[in-house]
């Protein structure tokens, strides 16, 4: 049999020889990712086009496990070991294809003749398996990734290797191949670029009848992208920096756009490595034909046993290496899309409000940034400001918060004006019309959740003691760690030690303690009632430099000089990040988990997407959770939130509409 072309065969009689044409029996794979194999399909695999796929190499199991990191091909680790899928999750590492063998079977019964597929592996292992399912169609091939009912049929079903001696197709399969039905699911296994090949035997004296073969290059996912890991504080980068061309994924059959992610916070390098595999993988299964690249930062420092403590240094990393992200895009060709998780919209926003850079499109996804960030108002919202101050201060003003010091009347010049996370990173809405930005968040996240005013609980004996508020769970991380800023007990676990909520006790000064016997010792807080107006000019310029929060670790800050140049205003500007993370809380929800109130036209609600609510392919078969204390949902053991990593941590099958999205935004499957 010739390749991809219509077929001559000899059929032999006892009485005559005759010659007569059919339709060439393919292996053709959903060559454009569209979700159904057709004649857009046939003829795109060529032997110098050849199917390019990665091996499954990582470690997916059920609905929502595994890490995504890519091991060692053949390693007992990994899901191609064994012969069968492993959950929902492993799908995404199989590819379908057809056959096409219904008119062959006419003339090759299967009676009569085998049908067998081989493999020269250059190894002693196979490098491919199969799962011959007969349920599935080539008018529906995407099924089993997307049709959960198809995806639970497929889950556990066997996977047969392909050896070099072959495999023949089993009688099951070829029935379904008569009615036109049946397709081939395969996995493959070790880095090969040697054909598969489809073989019509004879039984009776084992004569090859023909064969077609199946051009294709396997590597690990790693060899399909781009991955660039960056340190907080490099150098420049230059063209030499960008990685090249990835040997299977080769850019000149791209479509001249760029897909660029940026993962979270708590990401290692190997994770990372999960993280862009997995995006990848996603978004080649939602048609996207754009390059692809994963830049990796910093994120993780403080990390033990897989938990990253200290969020302020890596909030501090993550500022540090938002120019050599602008530098990266501007090195990168083409019409660029960005996307970032959580934390790594910080490094995205502040690439773009510090540094100018400019994507086509760029994807909040879950963003762990307060929404004043973008719009300074939000934090002028009394509701979301009743629930992100800290309890013990809700009776007090609000001029003496550290959130509001910048307010005070600071000569023009001084950079303690600019201590605030309002409007922080406001270039990302404010971008001069270059660059179109879609919000994503989840009103069912865990970690961004929004905080209730009494978290975290406080003894009312001691409002301003520190041991009732440890926080332990998901649940609220990113609003407690705000809440709780200066009550660290360490000042790297979780939140800061210093400035935040924390009071002013040392030194001591009359204008802020009285002196008790109560249960806070010799002296306590005075209350709202004991403390001047807030109208009072005097009181308000002491609070400068004797302010009611904590002055620890940066006296410098309160230097009683004011103006450009002055101590302060110098300490300011070069630890701005630094005191931001550390010293100076939100007081508005964090954007992952919430809509915003008004961004006026540059942030319209047409860009804005409840991934819980809009984004999920069945609600009520979303998996359960048992990470999530929303109130505004059922019951903690019935609730199927989307929580805050669930783009990357449940099945394919059940978020694959927010990845359909992204690449309709970018329009990353067409030129």
């Amino acid at each position: 049999m010739n390749k991809g072309v219509a077929t001559r065969v000899l059929i032999t009689g006892t009485r005559h020889t005759r010659e007569t044409r059919l339709s060439t029996p393919t292996i053709t794979p959903d060559a454009n990712r569209d979700g159904k194999i057709d004649i857009t399909d046939r003829g795109k695999i060529t032997t110098e086009k050849p199917w390019r796929f990665w091996t499954n190499d990582d470690d997916d199991s059920g609905e929502t496990g595994g890490s995504d990191i890519p091991q060692a091909p053949g390693s007992k680790d990994t899901n191609g070991y064994d012969h069968r899928v492993n959950g929902m999750r492993d799908l995404i590492d199989f590819f379908p294809v057809d056959l096409d063998l219904k008119a062959a079977l006419v003339i090759f019964p299967q009676g009569k003749y085998r049908y067998r597929l081989t493999h020269a592996a250059p190894q002693t292992a196979p490098c491919f398996k199969i799962v011959q399912t007969t349920q599935q169609a080539p008018a529906t091939s995407g099924l089993y990734l997307k049709d959960l009912d198809t995806a639970v049929a497929t889950d556990g079903m066997e996977c047969l290797p392909i050896h070099s001696h072959g495999r023949n197709l089993n009688a099951r399969f070829l029935d379904a191949q008569e009615q036109g039905n049946g397709l081939l699911l395969v996995e493959a296994v070790r880095p090969t670029t040697e054909p598969i090949k489809l073989a019509i035997i004879r039984k009776s004296d084992q004569t090859v009848m023909g064969e077609v073969e199946f051009p294709v290059s396997v590597t690990s996912v790693m060899d399909m992208h781009r991955w660039k890991f960056v340190s907080p504080g490099a150098t420049d980068l230059s063209p030499g920096d960008i990685p090249g061309d990835p040997p299977n994924w080769p850019d000149a059959d791209r479509n001249g756009k760029h897909f660029v992610f940026v993962h979270g916070y708590n990401v290692n390098p190997e994770s990372s490595k999960g993280w862009g595999g997995e995006v990848f993988k996603r978004m080649f299964w939602s048609g996207s034909d754009a390059r692809f690249s994963t830049f990796a930062w910093f994120g993780y420092q403080s990390q033990f046993a897989g938990i990253t403590p200290n969020y302020q240094v890596n909030l501090l990393n993550c500022f540090g290496t938002a120019k050599s992200f602008k530098q990266f895009l501007d090195l990168i060709e083409e019409e660029k899309t960005v996307a970032a998780h959580s934390m790594g919209n910080i490094l995205v926003g502040s690439a773009m409000h510090d540094w100018g850079a400019r994507p086509k499109n760029y994807l909040m996804l879950n963003s762990a940034a307060a929404k004043e960030c973008y719009d300074g108002s939000e934090a002028d919202d009394a509701g979301q400001a009743t629930r992100m101050v800290h309890p013990a201060w809700l009776p007090y003003g609000n001029e003496i918060r550290a959130s509001e010091w910048h307010k005070l009347d600071w000569p023009a010049g001084d950079k303690r004006k600019e201590l605030t996370w309002r409007n922080r990173l406001r270039g990302v809405i404010d971008n001069g019309g270059l660059t179109d930005v879609y919000h994503f968040y989840s009103t069912g996240e865990e970690v961004l959740n929004n905080a209730d005013s009494l978290n975290p609980p406080i003894d009312p004996d001691n409002p301003f003691g520190i041991a009732d508020l440890l926080w332990t769970t998901a649940n609220k991380t990113w609003a407690i760690q705000e809440k709780r800023k200066g009550f660290g007990l360490t000042g790297v676990i979780h939140t800061s030690n210093h400035g935040g909520w924390l009071p002013n006790l040392l030194p001591y000064h009359a204008d802020l303690h009285v002196v008790t016997s109560g249960p806070w010792g010799t002296h306590r807080m005075r209350t709202q009632a004991e403390l001047p107006p807030s109208t009072d000019a005097t009181w308000l310029a002491k609070l400068k430099t004797r302010p009611f929060f904590n002055t620890s670790n940066h006296a410098e800050l309160f230097d009683a000089q004011a103006g450009a140049g002055s101590p302060g205003s110098v300490h300011a500007e070069q630890n701005r990040n630094a005191l931001l993370g550390a010293v100076i809380p939100c007081t508005s929800y964090a954007a992952g988990r919430n809509r915003f109130i008004d961004v006026d036209t540059s942030l319209p609600l047409t860009r804005q997407f409840d991934l819980n609510t809009t984004m999920k392919t069945d609600e009520m078969k979303w998996p359960l959770s048992n990470k999530n204390e929303n109130d505004a949902l059922p019951s903690d053991a019935d609730s199927r939130p989307w929580l805050h990593s669930d783009i990357r941590g449940k099945a394919f099958a059940h978020n694959w509409k927010a990845y359909k999205k992204f690449v309709d935004i970018g329009n990353l499957n067409q030129d």
